[in-house]
């Protein structure tokens, strides 16, 4: 339990806390199991603290003094410990998912068996940190220094390693599933203790650049590593795809399909029936967040449908994070256009759909294929739902003041798909 003199103290301020702790250097403060919910601790000296079972969710902790800290099952969850120091401090079984740790010292840190998902750890340096069964799924990792780390059991699945280095890391029974290995630095020197798990997700994205070494300690027979390079095409920008459509549909969802993957886009299906039977979207949410792109396809047999505007809302919120194009939306016929579904309103206005409504010929379904490919290749980030083209954003010269500068982007798509009808 904390000591209530303790707790007294660090909630008046971080300036007295501070104080006080200059003037009892020799005191250890005892604040376990403390509710500190969205406490401001911004540079408080919490060096060597027992933070044991404390809660600290969404709590502003920038850079904070946390060295030797005992932060043991500790709730961290989604704060912000930007640039704090957390050298030696013990974080086993810590929950700091979404937690903000960027710029953060973690130098011989304790972070066994903890909790790091989706965690922001971007040019950390966690020197001979103790990573061991740490979930770090969906974690941030660019430009991190995991130099001598202990990453045995753990789990990187869909971390984002850009430019981390992991030079003289110890490995076995890590999971680098669906993570692109190729600017990763320090592979080749990596202790392997045993194999590890690499997945088909992870060397299409690393384009099988990654050391032929690294593949081998890590278990990988070697015939399977001659074999990569016949199958993997670093020419081609590697995205997977996930095509929600309508039972009513299907036949086009199958062509779209079948052509897809014929042009090397790795997509999956899901169906109708799927989205019934999974009445809070649990199964479909998780396969938006799965993949790269979604492909939304959208006709009157769909455009009132709540999974059509689940999936909608999901794509947008992972572009928001991503700051990519997620959502790809296809029309059959002209629904969107006519819909007052506040969702599909919103779309049309955003964004340019593929309109594959005269998909059955041949000509206008390959021409409208290949803009969709370009769209499936796109990384930029896609229009602000609901933009604004105004004259301050896009100031107009003052010899075309008689002139309006508005861009309706719907009427301009709706003339284009007009004329490119009539010429074919």
């Amino acid at each position: 339990m904390a000591n209530m003199m303790h707790m007294d103290i660090i909630k008046r301020g971080v300036d007295y806390w501070n104080t006080w702790r200059f003037n009892n250097s020799h005191v250890q403060p005892s604040l376990s199991e403390a509710g500190l919910h969205m406490a401001y601790l911004n540079k408080a000296n919490l060096r060597r603290a027992d933070l044991s079972d404390a809660g600290l969710r969404l709590a502003e902790m920038i850079e904070a003094n946390l060295e030797g800290a005992d932060l043991y099952l500790a709730n961290l969850s989604e704060a912000n410990l930007r640039r704090a120091n957390l050298k030696e401090a013990n974080l086993q079984g810590t929950n700091m998912a979404g937690t903000n740790l960027r710029g953060t010292r973690l130098i011989s840190a304790d972070l066994s068996q903890a909790n790091l998902s989706r965690a922001d750890i971007r040019f950390s340096v966690l020197y001979r940190a103790n990573l061991y069964n740490a979930d770090l799924s969906g974690a941030d990792l660019r430009n991190a220094a995991l130099n001598g780390a202990n990453l045995v059991g753990a789990n990187l699945t869909g971390a984002n390693l850009d430019g981390a280095d992991l030079t003289d890391a110890v490995v076995g029974a890590t999971i680098f599933g669906n993570v692109d290995l190729s600017n990763v630095k320090g592979l080749e020197s990596l202790l392997h203790l045993g194999p590890s798990s690499i997945g088909i997700d992870t060397i299409y994205k690393s384009k099988a650049q990654m050391p032929f070494l690294f593949l081998k300690n890590a278990g990988v027979p070697q015939h399977l590593i001659d074999f990569i390079e016949m199958f993997v095409d670093r020419d081609k920008r590697c995205y997977s795809c996930f095509i929600s459509y309508s039972d009513k549909n299907r036949e086009f969802a199958l062509k779209l399909y079948e052509d897809l993957q014929d042009h090397g886009v790795r997509c999956w299906l899901t169906t109708e029936n799927l989205k019934k039977r999974d009445r809070i979207h649990a199964v479909t949410d998780a396969a938006v967040k799965m993949h790269d792109k979604i492909i939304l396809i959208l006709s009157e047999d769909s455009i009132d449908s709540d999974w059509a505007e689940n999936n909608y809302t999901q794509a947008i919120e992972k572009e928001i994070e991503s700051g990519k194009t997620v959502l790809v939306p296809v029309v059959l016929d002209d629904s969107v256009e006519k819909t007052d579904q506040p969702w599909a309103v919103e779309m049309r206005r955003s964004r340019y759909a593929a309109d594959f409504s005269m998909w059955r010929d041949d000509v206008f379904y390959k021409e409208v294929l290949g803009y969709l490919l370009d769209e499936l290749n796109s990384d930029e980030e896609p229009f602000e739902s609901g933009t604004d083209f105004t004259q301050e954003e896009f100031p107009v010269e003052e010899d075309f003041s008689g002139f309006s500068h508005e861009i309706d982007l719907n009427n301009l798509a709706h003339e284009f798909r007009v004329e490119r009808r009539e010429f074919l």
